[in-house]
């Protein structure tokens, strides 16, 4: 007994699969399949590379850093501003400020 190690016909030889349709489509795998350790993960997470720069994806301790920030900064212009608008003190500080 002699094991194959080619494809046996001309439908597995283009499908890679084994079941002989020709007509099936082979199948494909996602470009967010689970990484593995050949390496090509890490270059998947790579968006840009500029000589020794290389900016990859932010993990998920970073994106929520980042989001809070954000937040956070938004919220304090959206209170300067009802402040701006409504107490006259806050907007005399403003205005003093401003001037220089």
């Amino acid at each position: 007994m002699e094991e194959s190690k080619g494809p046996t016909d001309k439908a597995e030889a283009e499908n890679g699969d084994p079941s002989g349709d020709a007509n099936a489509k082979p199948i494909k795998k996602s470009k967010f399949a689970s990484k593995t350790q050949s390496g090509d993960a890490d270059d998947r997470d790579v968006l840009f590379k500029v000589g020794p720069l290389v900016y990859r994806l932010p993990g998920k301790q970073q994106k929520m850093t980042i989001g809070a920030v954000v937040l956070g900064l938004n919220a304090l212009l959206v209170l300067a501003v009802i402040l701006y608008f409504y107490n006259p003190g806050f907007h005399e500080f403003i205005y003093t400020v401003g001037r220089g």
